[in-house]
């Protein structure tokens, strides 16, 4: 390999720049791979003296928003909080921020990580991001086509869906009770049904919607039937239906709205409609007027009678026709009441639940608007709730009442009384306001902790794991003897000695290997936790221990690696040179075909000559 792999790489004795990389990919199968992206950061990376110590990674998320984009949001707190440890952000490129419809929001982002003093890079960027005036007009002109990609897409996409949703094809969403989606290719011809939360895979495939299971369409028919022909209303279907013990579609109880919107839904009759709403953009949902609907009669086999559909729909609309939530234009004040009334005398009681059924009462938010509130409209017509049992008053100071200086001095009360806080003692302790009262003043009770300058002290009061296992004291002492005699602690040597907890366990008394190391007095190396003469290695030092276990096996290879204590971890072999495979080209090593097992033994029976060849390079 040329020697020139060395110049990518820091000058011996530098020291790495910290540096974390921010990688976001919209969907499974596109170009910027997340290994991609890796790659080209790291190759820039370590040609500028970096080392990626963190990744922060948002799979098949949207660039549209920043909510779902948890990642991102973590990079933002981490960045906010002075949490961030790294000197350096690696993006991409500058559409990988986002490509929301407004280009200020990706340009929002980067102003928090440099008015935190962390450089934002760019490796695939043609331009260098250093705040002159080409790099700013260059990456405003980027941002501006992002949004402008994510418009043009949106209207292809769009387009696409109106011309499959002209030939009846289904546009995504569940199927409904009594209705399934079955999965046919570009001809028509039938392959499967697709269960609840299953998704076609082949782009040229397509959906359409199919009759159920014949108990599921019957029971779909007899919810028309008892609506129509025997004058049930959707709550009284309801309780039938929850009595039987049947579920919908979702095995679940079933609701008022859910029978509601089963009897105005045309697609029981075989009618297809799609466009109703829309939420292009991420940015709104917008109800849509119904000249743009796409509407196509009889699109499928429809599993309820069109007259009995029919029917149905003149019973909906001789309902009275009001707007949730306001009072019903031509009733006054006296009306609302009357129907009211007449529903008490009807029932002997009264609800939120039982009005919304009644077709002719208006709706409760009605009553709320009207009269301030429902038990308002229950006063004026006589009615007296019965009141649910009223949790006695305990004495306890409320938290709005007080100030935020007096919290917290009953907090450093509670401190001096028994040498620690916990939301347990908060609870018990009746002469201060309880943890939920902290939770609304403070955002956290931790932050209120911190104001009085309260820390927890893991080794002592953070609870055992097991009863039957090793006190928090005895495992600093089983810790203290094993960095005694290793002179150095890791994960690894955690976990592989019989006589300590697994790294979990360590992890939940302690609060972390971290809180755990700074215990026992072990500061650990953030970047490598070698000991110290390998950080201070040089490289060629590294390859040299090569050549050394490669005279002494005839082979090398990453468990050989990690087994031989005087040689660095693989990752900093990566770290210097790439990867492992570049290291032992700089030394004229090619690992052979083959199983791992055996190696050595394959090399002396089927390959000697390479084997030759190799040790000869290592001589020279």
């Amino acid at each position: 390999m040329p020697q020139t792999l060395l110049a990518n790489f820091p000058a011996e004795g530098d020291r790495f720049i910290p540096a974390a990389q921010y990688v976001r990919m919209s969907t499974d199968d596109q170009q910027y791979s997340p290994w991609n992206q890796d790659d080209v950061n790291g190759a820039y990376a370590a040609s500028r003296g970096m080392l990626i110590v963190t990744t922060y990674y948002d799979r098949a998320r949207s660039g549209l928003k920043f909510e779902g984009r948890d990642a991102l949001q973590q990079l933002i707190r981490d960045v906010q909080t002075r949490e961030a440890y790294f000197q350096a952000i690696l993006v991409y490129d500058v559409s990988r921020w986002g490509r929301a419809p407004n280009p200020d929001e990706a340009a929002y982002y980067e102003f928090i990580c440099r008015r935190a003093g962390i450089a934002v890079h760019y490796p695939a960027e043609q331009f260098v991001n250093d705040d002159s005036s080409v790099s700013t007009i260059l990456k405003s002109l980027k941002r501006v086509m992002a949004a402008e990609y994510s418009r043009e897409l949106s209207a292809k996409v769009f387009a696409g869906q109106v011309r499959q949703a002209r030939k009846g094809y289904k546009q995504g969403g569940p199927a409904g009770y009594g209705l399934r989606r079955l999965l046919v290719d570009q001809n028509g011809n039938a392959k499967a049904i697709l269960n609840l939360g299953e998704w076609k895979c082949i782009t040229t495939d397509r959906v359409v919607l199919v009759p159920g299971p014949p108990e599921e369409v019957a029971v779909v028919r007899e919810v028309f039937s008892l609506f129509v022909h025997e004058r049930k209303n959707e709550g009284q279907i309801e309780n039938i239906l929850n009595a039987r013990g049947i579920t919908n579609e979702r095995q679940k109880p079933w609701g008022f709205n859910i029978i509601t919107r089963m009897l105005r839904n045309e697609k029981y009759i075989g009618n297809f409609i799609w466009n109703r709403s829309s939420f292009k953009l991420h940015q709104a949902r917008v109800d849509n007027d119904p000249s743009a609907w796409i509407r196509i009669d009889g699109a499928f086999e429809g599993i309820v009678d069109r007259a009995l559909f029919e029917q149905a729909q003149e019973i909906l609309r001789a309902r009275p026709p009001f707007k949730r939530g306001t009072r019903p234009a031509g009733l006054t004040e006296a009306e609302m009441l009357s129907g009211l009334r007449k529903l008490l005398s009807d029932h002997g009681t009264l609800n939120v639940k039982l009005i919304d059924m009644n077709g002719e009462t208006p709706a409760a938010r009605a009553y709320y608007r009207q009269f301030g509130s429902i038990l308002k409209a229950y006063e004026l017509v006589g009615f007296k709730q019965r009141r649910l049992r009223q949790v006695p008053w305990t004495g306890r100071p409320r938290g709005r009442d007080l100030s935020d200086e007096e919290m917290l001095d009953g907090l450093r009360k509670l401190w001096r009384k028994h040498g620690n806080i916990s939301v347990k003692l908060i609870k018990a302790e009746k002469s201060i306001p309880n943890d939920a009262a902290y939770y609304e003043r403070f955002g956290k009770v931790t932050v209120a902790y911190q104001k009085i300058g309260f820390r927890h002290d893991p080794a002592k009061y953070l609870p055992l794991a097991s009863p039957r296992g090793p006190s928090n004291e005895k495992i600093l002492e089983l810790v203290r003897d094993l960095l005694s005699k290793e002179g150095r602690l890791s994960a690894r040597m955690l976990d592989n000695c019989p006589v300590l907890p697994k790294r979990g366990t360590l992890h939940y008394r302690f609060g972390g290997l971290l809180k755990l190391y700074e215990l026992v007095g072990y500061k650990q190396d953030r970047y490598c936790v070698r000991p110290e003469p390998i950080r201070n290695g040089t490289y060629q030092a590294m390859l040299d221990g090569l050549r050394a276990l490669l005279r002494q096996h005839g082979y090398i290879s990453s468990k050989l690696i990690l087994s031989t204590k005087t040689l660095p971890s693989i990752d900093t072999y990566r770290t210097r040179f790439g990867s492992i495979r570049a290291a032992y080209d700089l030394i004229g090593y090619t690992p052979l075909p083959g199983p791992r097992k055996g190696r050595k033994g394959s090399l002396d029976r089927n390959n000697s000559a390479a084997q030759k060849a190799s040790k000869s390079a290592v001589k020279r």
